[in-house]
């Protein structure tokens, strides 16, 4: 019994830090909240009237104005402290849901609502992505990262589900003003103990754009690149799901089951990365994430629709624990804010490319083809994961 034991505490993390360990319970009820709107906002937009150009459009002003906006990010987290930043985003998340409420009364509410959720990831992501680099354990790392994305997959189960059964009985408000008192509550474990951080070193907002710019980075873009993809699972595909099975209950169900299925697989990947197989684990999740796109082009019932999102979310989960394990160590070995934030704008760029071609996509290819056409994009961009 000992054996068995350990051998299953060591797909675990070990050495959690306080602050780590703060950060858990913060996401756990962040994520939660969040993912009962998150998987809604597109086909909330679809079914206000948005087409999937204005919807991709809604989403292009978002990243822009956030690429705009990061660099100012970095030094508020700097300057004020990592979980203080993340403290700050939560009133700009919750204007958002509740600008995304008011779009239907005025269109002057769709430039509010962008704003506000660039904002939102502006204080937000650097906070986040700073607090973890500085806090999480060399040789433990894969693990902890492996375990945040699991407390994550059971937020995105539950999340969606809870979603689903609040939108099919009560409707849209009651699901936006529940979460908003979610997104407040998640600050309350942050701040368990008190923050300390020193003087804030200077941080360039030109030196920012002039570092993705650089040919030295120019590998590490082009992987950033990659999460082009994430978009187009973020915005596109629910929308798809939506129009094929045609119910929120049933939307939030599907992928809430399919989350279900990869979870066990997370503790795995942590493990594995640890032991320094992060290039053979990434490159198996990359085969997994094309192939799964793939299957999406001949999926149109429920059960399709399914069986994609499982070998989807299995094949994301094996590319991004070994990868963001990759970007924390480097974080935690050179400058953190520079690193997280180079990563950052690298991912910005890849959604903004990604939106950008699918409007083009949507402009001159027939309206039949562009679903395919954009399950196509998602699984070309993830093999840019390998660059890393």
């Amino acid at each position: 019994m000992p054996s068995v034991i350990s051998y299953i505490s060591s797909f675990f993390a070990r050495h959690l830090r306080r602050e780590v360990k703060e950060l858990y319970f913060s996401v756990a009820i962040l994520d939660f909240s969040w993912n009962m709107i998150a998987l809604f906002e597109p086909i909330y937009l679809w079914k206000i009237g948005f087409s999937l150009s204005q919807i991709l459009l809604f989403y292009l002003g978002v990243y822009i104005v956030y690429f705009s906006l990061l660099p100012l990010g970095a030094k508020i987290a700097r300057g004020y402290g990592f979980e203080h930043s993340i403290l700050y985003s939560s009133p700009f998340l919750i204007l958002y849901v509740l600008a995304l409420f008011a779009i239907p009364f005025s269109p002057i509410f769709i430039g509010a609502a962008i704003l506000a959720f660039a904002i939102q990831k502006t204080l937000y992501w650097p906070g986040y992505y700073g607090d973890f680099a500085l806090y999480s354990e060399d040789g433990d790392r894969g693990r902890e990262v492996g375990n945040l994305a699991m407390i994550m997959s059971f937020a995105a189960i539950g999340g969606p589900f809870a979603g689903g059964v609040l939108v099919y009985f009560f409707g849209f408000p009651t699901l936006f003003m529940l979460g908003a008192a979610g997104i407040l509550v998640s600050n309350i474990p942050l701040f368990s103990t008190k923050e300390i951080f020193g003087p804030a070193k200077p941080f360039s907002y030109i030196g920012a754009y002039k570092r993705l710019a650089s040919k030295q980075t120019m590998r590490q873009l082009f992987a950033g690149i990659g999460y082009g993809e994430e978009l187009i699972f973020m915005v596109v595909w629910p929308v798809f799901i939506f129009v094929a099975v045609k119910n929120e209950f049933s939307v939030g169900s599907l992928v809430a089951g399919a989350t279900l299925l990869m979870m066990l697989i997370l503790l795995y990947v942590g493990k594995l990365t640890d032991n320094n197989n992060k290039k053979s684990v990434i490159k198996g999740g990359i085969i997994v994430s094309f192939v799964s796109w793939i299957m999406r082009m001949f999926m149109s019932s429920a059960s399709g629709v399914f069986s994609s999102e499982a070998v989807t979310r299995i094949g994301r989960t094996v590319v991004q624990v070994p990868l963001m394990a990759t970007v924390y160590e480097r974080a935690y070995k050179g400058s953190i804010m520079e690193t997280v934030i180079f990563f950052e704008m690298s991912l910005i760029v890849g959604k903004i490319l990604a939106a950008g071609i699918l409007l083009i996509i949507f402009t001159i290819a027939p309206q039949d083809w562009f679903w395919n056409i954009s399950f196509g994009l998602a699984g070309a961009m993830t093999l840019l994961y390998g660059l890393l």
